[in-house]
């Protein structure tokens, strides 16, 4: 995943996604850094709904409740976001 993100930074979101769509997704199912880094990375290609999805699914993954709380304000950023581009 690491490579992924490295590569999204470098290349463009895109380049990372494809990248994420090799792992193993039994390994990352229920990894929330994996479905977060998704989301992000979905919402940088403009890919809002699968964005959210992205996020919905990481929010429910995450171990704990900050971890949570700051995937809930990501994830109602994006919202925003999507309702009022600048």
């Amino acid at each position: 995943m690491n490579r992924a993100v490295a590569v999204a930074e470098a290349r463009g979101a895109q380049e990372g996604l494809e990248l994420l769509d090799e792992l193993n997704e039994t390994t990352v199912d229920r990894w929330h850094l994996y479905w977060s880094t998704r989301g992000e990375l979905f919402a940088r290609v403009g890919q809002t709904d699968e964005a959210g999805q992205a996020f919905d699914r990481a929010i429910s993954c995450a171990p704990n409740d900050s971890d949570r709380r700051f995937l809930i304000g990501r994830r109602g950023a994006l919202a925003r976001e999507c309702r009022d581009p600048a």
